[in-house]
């Protein structure tokens, strides 16, 4: 049994947004992710810390991972990571090593669960963790033969084409038997969020539902699937009121589509009014346009609900369908005016260099965001993240340009793909005209002035201002 684990998140989790449009916006919460791992092996009876090196200088994490490994003497560490943060998870893993080669490290996430033998053969990890890791840590934990742990691979894969033919995910736990966040191991005071995405700091993360039934060609869905499950209305106040007493004001809903059970959203929203949390909430990662009702954001208003994001992504009902989003125009047009008439702002996300796109169609984009006005927008290039059907199909065609993990950025894409009919110049041209037009229209700051007087953010606002259109230039130097 591992008696002493040791969880990192890597310390670029908030810098890789630094050349971002928005940077100013940048949401800053305890890594949930980890928190479901930490719970699960203190349920085992393990010693769990978690080193969120996100809160730190950039240059200094590699001296902070080498002093923690050797203070807390772990068995196990343990790193999550995008495909972006993929090198610097290795990093982590290979100071481990420098210290001890007997510590066990495992890596998980979107990245090992996309390229599960391309991410061992590519670092020092021992293991990588396929799916939903929190079965799989406790199996780690008490049992020496990871061979027989599911959704669990080491690096006899690597050369072993048949064995390599049979990667699975780990089992799927009941999502109200799944162990309760460890929370308790992050410090609250330091989770401030930009005003522009938050009310009251500190801010803490909920998990009310996994899994994404949509087929959206530019989303992996290896981690938690297709197939959507949402906690019971009684274990997400159970939630809740851990939050508030460990000192968080404010949740935000991490989901990857709440509203896909609306019925069931309903009845959350209903027991929050009901158990009078208190605490105001933002629902940023996103609603579906053709999954949501006037009744939901009523009662979402009334529970404290004062933000959502929606994926709009294109104003080309053709670059739409081509990545089989499942949305019409004209839905997005009607979610835009009932959100807008409950009185909840909203933030439109959209993406730039679809397969299919042009010129036009991103003109179209600019001037569908412009349309359907919402509070603030944000636009990204397309980036072909492993594991999607739009990265198999790049890949299939030879247009992938790099498999430099680094570069595959959302926040400010790369040259890593040759796009069909557009150049990188022509695709950066459109994502700064998109902000510069939105942003800049009279319409849009007489209505941000006016809010940011009556909400006593005007300096904040400002701030986001210099960020979006100048700051650019800072954090290039940095």
């Amino acid at each position: 049994m591992m008696k002493k684990c040791l969880l990192f998140i890597p310390s670029s989790a908030l810098s890789v947004y630094s050349r971002s449009k928005v940077r100013a916006a940048i949401p800053k919460l305890p890594n949930m992710s980890l928190a479901m791992i930490a719970g699960s092996l203190i349920e085992e009876g393990a010693d769990v810390k978690i080193v969120d090196l996100a809160l730190v200088d950039v240059n200094e994490y590699r001296e902070i991972v080498k002093k923690e490994v050797l203070q807390f003497k772990p068995d196990m560490v343990g790193v999550t990571a995008t495909t972006t943060l993929f090198y610097e998870a290795d990093q982590i893993s290979g100071i481990t090593k420098s210290v001890s080669t007997d510590i066990l490290t495992v890596l998980g996430g979107p990245h090992a669960s996309s390229l599960p033998i391309e991410s061992l053969g590519e670092s020092s990890f021992d293991l990588v963790v396929v799916g939903e890791g929190e079965k799989a840590v406790k199996d780690i934990a008490r049992n020496n033969d990871f061979k027989e742990i599911k959704g669990v691979y080491g690096k006899e894969y690597i050369d072993n084409k048949n064995l390599s033919l049979e990667i699975k995910s780990t089992d799927v736990i009941p999502i109200d038997d799944l162990p309760f966040p460890a929370l308790s191991l992050y410090d609250s005071k330091h989770y401030v969020c930009p005003r522009v995405i938050s009310r009251n700091n500190p801010v803490g993360p909920i998990e009310m539902s996994r899994g994404c039934v949509s087929n959206c060609s530019f989303c992996n869905k290896k981690v938690h699937g297709r197939i959507f499950r949402i906690k019971s209305s009684k274990r997400v106040i159970e939630e809740l009121i851990i939050l508030k007493k460990l000192g968080y004001r404010e949740f935000h809903v991490l989901d990857d589509q709440f509203t896909t059970n609306i019925d069931k959203a309903k009845e959350i929203c209903q027991e929050i009014i009901r158990n009078d949390i208190g605490m105001s909430w933002n629902l940023r990662t996103g609603i579906r346009v053709d999954r949501v009702d006037k009744e939901f954001l009523d009662l979402a208003k009334r529970a404290g609900c004062y933000q959502v994001g929606i994926g709009f992504e294109s104003g080309s009902q053709a670059c739409l369908d081509k990545v089989g989003k499942g949305i019409k125009l004209e839905q997005a047009i009607r979610a835009a005016e009932m959100i807008r008439s409950a009185g909840i702002e909203f933030v439109g996300f959209f993406m730039l260099g679809l397969p299919g796109e042009t010129e036009e169609t991103m003109k179209e984009t600019i001037n569908f965001a412009i349309k359907l006005n919402p509070d603030y927008a944000k636009a990204t290039i397309l980036v072909p993240f492993p594991g999607t059907a739009i990265y198999d199909e790049f890949e299939k065609k030879g247009l992938i340009r790099t498999k430099d993990w680094s570069k595959y950025n959302f926040h400010n894409a790369d040259e890593i793909y040759q796009h069909s009919s557009l150049s990188w110049n022509r695709l950066n041209y459109y994502y700064n005209l998109f902000h510069r037009r939105f942003y800049l229209r009279p319409g849009f700051l007489i209505r941000e002035l006016g809010r940011s007087i009556i909400q006593g953010r005007l300096f904040d606002d400002l701030c986001v201002g210099y960020q979006t259109f100048l700051g650019h230039k800072n954090a290039e130097k940095k």
